[in-house]
């Protein structure tokens, strides 16, 4: 919150022009039940989409400004996927997560699902955070402090990372270990895809290069899910 509302020290005039200047935007810390006593499973991004939030949709995603009460900001931050979740993305993670025993919505599954993203600042365009270099770097270590904390307070089981951008990004940002990755055709693609099992302070993570939410209607999770737990 400290780097949001004081973001100019960060960036230079000419840089400001980057910044999508939504009315009621705020940092993402994290989206799901991260006070669920529930072990959980994490996913992983880039950065939020200027699509979460009021002054981009009558009815916003994410139901909070930076003029809320910190309570009501967390509660936003909790309760996301049960307002209006961005599910043309969260949704068709949701499947692979299943199979993982894990949801984001559905509290039947033995694993509550949270998400991360790597930058907490909106951005109209994927490379607009990429071009505030300054503030990258500065979000970057937020990030990691923030990731270090839950990490040590709340029990997480495995990271599932779709697409190759996020993987690079956790494994710069946060960091893995004992990496290992395959390359193999599958069935809803004409082009084959990375594989990669690693870990992070002894928590497993997955990731697929294939970036799910682009194969909508096509992706067999089954596959997916079979080829990452046998690497």
């Amino acid at each position: 919150m400290d780097i949001w509302k004081n973001k100019n020290n960060y960036i230079s005039q000419s840089q400001a022009h980057y910044f999508n200047g939504l009315q009621n935007a705020i940092p993402v810390c994290w989206f799901g039940h991260l006070d669920s006593s529930t072990p959980k499973v994490l996913t992983f991004g880039q950065n939020p989409s200027f699509r979460e939030f009021p002054s981009y949709r009558s009815k916003p995603r994410f139901n909070a400004s930076d003029t809320s009460p910190i309570q009501d900001i967390i509660k936003s931050y909790n309760e996301y996927f049960n307002v209006n979740p961005y599910n043309s993305w969260f949704g068709g993670i949701e499947k692979l997560l299943n199979l993982f025993n894990a949801s984001y919505y559905n509290p039947q599954f033995s694993k509550v699902a949270i998400h991360f993203d790597a930058y907490s600042i909106s951005t109209r365009k994927s490379e607009d955070i990429n071009k505030l270099k300054r503030l990258t770097k500065v979000l970057s270590s937020q990030s990691k402090n923030f990731f270090d904390l839950v990490e040590k307070f709340d029990k997480i089981e495995k990271i599932i990372i779709v697409g190759s951008h996020n993987y690079d990004l956790f494994k710069n940002i946060i960091g893995i270990s004992n990496e290992k990755t395959i390359k193999i055709p599958v069935s809803f693609s004409k082009n084959s895809f990375r594989f990669i099992k690693a870990e992070h302070n002894g928590i497993p993570v997955f990731c697929t290069s294939a970036y799910l939410p682009n194969f909508f209607g096509k992706v067999n999770y089954n596959e997916i899910y079979n080829i990452l737990i046998k690497i």
